[in-house]
């Protein structure tokens, strides 16, 4: 879903995955940050 929202909307699921970015799974982390920008993508994965 957060795959799916990020394609439409990436801000939305940038500003909703950085702070649970340390409670998500793996796998929801790395499906959802595919279609955010380089540095959104940076961001989330560096607070993890």
């Amino acid at each position: 879903m957060l795959r799916d929202t990020a394609r439409r909307r990436p801000e939305l699921v940038f500003e909703w995955l950085l702070p649970r970015a340390r409670r998500a799974s793996g796998v929801t982390v790395r499906e959802a940050v595919k279609p955010l920008s380089p540095q959104q993508r940076a961001a989330v994965l560096a607070a993890r």
